[in-house]
């Protein structure tokens, strides 16, 4: 008998059993879209529509078959690395990662272009920082003493009152269980302490607070993020997120200066995770650090942390910064530009939409005079060699004309009782168009080839129509009802509705389309057909 050959990637670990309700995945499937997103970097959503299974099914699965695979291949192929290789990955320059490509570049710069951009602190800096406990005696300490010993987590608050910060901090006190076991302890820095804020926010974290007047955790460079937070959807997401779980803040004290967290290892270990807030609500990951416990074997735990941070950085294509390499004032004086134009173009897209929906962009009516659409020539549709004056449409029964603005025929049994006919009139004669048109029209269709119903000076919606809210609504509420159509035939010229009376009464009703799918008031149609006097 054979030896069984390694299970190298785990499968036995990810192979689960079918129930009476629903086939499991298989461990190929879970292999595959493990592999594909260690491989491309594609959002869960992307993932989840190439492979056709739930988003939450792919974030469930991922970790699950990284955490098989590490447990299968760790002892017989990966060499642990020590402090001083996971140190190392954290002086990797901008120009080593030539080998990202093209679609995560781009990635990056959509996402990151218009966010402030951190600087990455100094240790020295950070260990030299006075810090200020918090509650009955104020005592000062360096800040090196929080971890000199044992190491440290510490979360950079943004605002102690905000929901999101509260979140963060009550996820990262979720984890004081595996960090007690590993003597790592959970700090807080603020940098102000405002009356009751600072009571209310440890009721969301377990561990201690301190002040850091002079904001050395929030340095080098302080990145704010002002009135852009308002335009940006991710920061809505995380408040909504926030909200939905069931956290409330106020708006006391200063917010705008970005947080972070840290984790710092004892003795010369340095900085081995630096997250900072691209934008408010952006928190740590906290799967990378639940990971982390889980596979607590030859690993420190907060190596682990180093080596998942570094990866996100070659990821990414950021590194820190350096001698040699753009100054912190070179990158804010870009930053601010960038910003600069990044809100003007934000800003002048939204005046745009929000002029757009206003009557002002809106093209103008010149009002139809008779004699002006009486010269009118119409072909008939049902024979090519019958061409009428429109005069004679109305001349002794008045009519009801439709310029192609919306569907009149529920009104054909009260027109008949007062003997007005009702007709349509189109521009232009394409196909079966007009025959399709004729199973929602119960009246006659002429054909007005120089377009007078459609002026005195013709009407036009172009790329506007498709940013106003009413002609959305207007195609929702055309769908809803039932109703198909396709994009045959010119279409940019706005229709209308005529209400004519016989001999010199004239126009009763003359209404003019706005915008696509403006259809006129039947109620004002019924009422202006009341004022027609027939003549004998």
């Amino acid at each position: 008998m054979g030896r069984t050959p390694p299970d190298f990637f785990g499968t036995k670990k990810i192979t689960y059993q079918d129930t009476n309700y629903r086939r499991s995945i298989p461990a190929e499937e879970r292999l595959s879209i493990c592999l594909r997103f260690l491989a491309t970097g594609d959002s869960y959503r992307t993932i989840a529509g190439s492979f056709r299974v739930g988003i939450s099914t792919v974030s469930m699965l991922i970790p699950d078959v990284v955490a098989a695979i590490w447990d299968c291949l760790v002892e017989e192929f990966m060499a642990v690395p020590g402090a001083e290789e996971w140190r190392g990955l954290r002086k990797l320059k901008t120009a080593d990662f030539s080998g990202i490509t093209a679609n995560h570049t781009l990635q990056v710069i959509v996402q990151d272009w218009f966010q402030t951009k951190a600087v990455w602190a100094d240790l020295k800096v950070l260990e030299d920082t006075e810090v200020k406990t918090t509650g009955g005696v104020h005592e000062r300490y360096k800040a090196k003493a929080l971890w000199e010993k044992t190491g440290a987590v510490v979360m950079v608050v943004r605002r102690p009152g905000s929901l999101l910060c509260r979140e963060e901090a009550a996820e990262l006190s979720s984890l004081q269980l595996q960090l007690q076991d590993m003597e790592v302890p959970l700090f807080a820095v603020v940098k102000e302490n405002i009356g009751k804020e600072l009571d209310t926010f440890k009721k969301f974290l377990t561990g201690k607070v301190y002040v850091d007047h002079k904001k050395h955790f929030y340095g080098p460079v302080q990145r704010c993020m002002f009135l852009s937070a308002c335009l940006r959807i991710g920061v809505w997401r995380s408040l909504w997120r926030a909200y939905r779980k069931g956290f409330r803040g106020n708006l006391r004290g200063e917010g705008f200066v970005l947080g972070g967290v840290f984790v710092i290892g004892p003795g010369d270990q340095g900085i081995l995770l630096e997250h900072r807030e691209k934008e408010f609500g952006d928190k740590v990951n906290m799967l990378a650090v639940i990971t982390a416990q889980e596979r607590r074997r030859s690993l420190d735990f907060s190596l682990i942390l180093c080596g998942l941070e570094a990866r996100e950085r070659a990821h990414v294509g950021t590194a820190p910064l350096h001698k040699g390499e753009v100054s912190g004032l070179d990158r804010e004086k870009l930053g601010m530009g960038m910003w600069s134009l990044g809100l003007g173009a934000i800003g002048a897209a939204i005046a745009g939409i929000l002029l757009a929906n206003t009557d002002l962009c809106l093209p103008k009516v010149d009002k139809a005079t008779l004699d002006y659409l009486g010269d009118a020539d119409l072909r008939s549709t049902t024979d090519e060699n019958v061409v009428i004056k429109a005069s004679s449409l109305w001349g002794k029964s008045g009519v009801v004309v439709m310029a192609e603005a919306t569907e009149l025929s529920s009104l054909k049994p009260q027109l008949e009782e007062r003997g007005v006919p009702l007709v349509a009139v189109v521009k232009e004669d394409i196909g079966t168009e007009i025959q399709d048109f004729k199973a929602h029209f119960a009246g006659d269709i002429y054909i007005d080839e120089k377009k007078h119903f459609y002026g005195p000076m013709q009407r036009r919606m172009g790329g506007l129509g498709f940013i106003r809210l009413g002609v959305w609504q207007n195609f929702i509420r055309v769908w809803r009802s039932g109703y198909e159509g396709n994009m045959n035939g010119e279409g940019f010229i706005l229709g209308g509705v005529f209400v004519i009376g016989p001999g010199n009464q004239g126009i009763l009703l003359e209404h003019r389309e706005r915008e696509f799918g403006d259809k006129v008031d039947i109620v004002d149609v019924l009422e202006a057909v009341k004022k027609i006097a027939p003549e004998n």
